[in-house]
């Protein structure tokens, strides 16, 4: 299972979970009362990635891989999946955020996959 934590623009944090199931549940980190739960993956969510910190009025997105061998990105303010990325031929099971000194700019997802290369997204 994997976690990951951001803020909206506005200031709210959530919690984002890929618990090996379909779908991604995203919780209120001060309650842990569910806020949402985003389906659309056909298959277990592995690994998530936040891009971009949330908060002061900039949106965060968070990125999903799972072993239906797609990354999925998610806009943190509208709780709605923007893109689907397709590349890899067996399912993933590592994301890594590089650059952009954790402000959002210049940063890129690196993704790992069971079928070995990593993509640079």
């Amino acid at each position: 299972m994997g976690l990951c934590k951001t803020e909206t623009s506005s200031g709210a944090q959530r919690i984002f979970v890929a618990q090996h199931v379909y779908q991604v549940p995203i919780l209120d980190s001060n309650t842990g009362a569910g806020v949402a739960t985003l389906k659309g993956h056909t298959n277990r969510v592995w690994c998530l990635a936040v891009v971009g910190s949330g908060g002061n009025g900039a949106s965060a997105r968070v990125v999903s891989g799972s072993w239906d061998q797609t990354l999925r990105v998610l806009d943190v303010d509208t709780a709605t999946w923007v893109a689907t990325l397709k590349g890899h031929i067996d399912g993933l099971k590592s994301l890594a955020v590089v650059g952009g000194c954790g402000i959002g700019a210049g940063e890129r997802v690196v993704s790992g996959s069971w079928d070995k290369p990593y993509k640079n997204i």
